[in-house]
């Protein structure tokens, strides 16, 4: 079991440092905003989110075999 927390752990704080990265990408409203540009910061936006996700299913797929094997 000491394994499976680790491994929560771990993939918690990944989707936590992911998801955080994820909001720093914003839009230069000074010089207006382009399409283009748009685009591309909700793709990286979009990518950075998926990994979290991935990284907080298997977080919570790790926690749940601690819980229910206890």
């Amino acid at each position: 079991m000491g394994n499976l927390n680790l491994i929560t752990a771990i993939f918690s704080l990944i989707a936590a440092i992911l998801w955080l990265t994820s909001t720093f990408f914003r839009l230069n409203k000074k010089n207006g905003i382009g399409m283009r540009d748009m685009a591309e910061k909700m793709e990286k936006q979009s990518r950075f989110n998926a990994w979290a996700a991935a990284s907080a299913t298997i977080a919570a797929i790790s926690q749940s075999i601690i819980f229910f094997c206890k």
